[in-house]
């Protein structure tokens, strides 16, 4: 069973870094506030342990603010509950990623004029957008999509850099 008129603000699913706070806010109907202890929430982490949430009441919009600090790479799922009932909507989603776990190698030194490539391994990393540039990307740059979170990124040096 749900709560009608409790919302989340903005998305129910997000990108979210590790090791940074997540941040939910539930709604109440227009005219409505949520009181202290009023909302609970528990949060699953991928491998199916329970992280503690916070939840914190925001007096000036009357909402209830969920926050917690992944630390584990995948999809976390938030419930929350108001006085027992789950809200609308639910459950909240958080995909986690850290970035400092993507790989490169095979980067060899290369030649002006003559096309080089390196190999980028996210696999680890989780859901996210990666976004790859030479030279701040002033290099134009080809990228192979290997499957499974990899590929293969093929430039052709333009000029030698000191």
């Amino acid at each position: 069973m749900s709560t009608p008129g409790l919302t989340a603000l903005g998305e129910s699913t997000r990108l979210v870094p590790a090791n940074t706070p997540a941040v939910f806010e539930i709604l109440p109907p227009p005219g409505q506030s949520l009181s202290k202890g009023e909302c609970v929430a528990t949060v699953l982490t991928p491998s199916k342990s329970k992280l503690n949430a916070r939840v914190t009441h925001e007096a000036a919009n009357g909402a209830a603010r969920i926050e917690f600090v992944p630390t584990e790479v995948g999809t976390h799922i938030i419930e929350a509950s108001i006085v027992g009932t789950k809200i609308a909507g639910g459950p909240l989603i958080a995909k986690v990623y850290d970035a400092s776990l993507i790989q490169v190698t095979d980067v060899n030194g290369g030649v002006v004029g003559q096309p080089c490539q390196f190999r980028v391994d996210a696999s680890a990393a989780g859901e996210g957008q990666l976004e790859i540039s030479i030279n701040e990307g002033e290099v134009p740059n080809h990228v192979q999509v290997v499957g499974g979170g990899r590929c293969l990124v093929s430039f052709t040096p333009e000029q030698a850099k000191s």
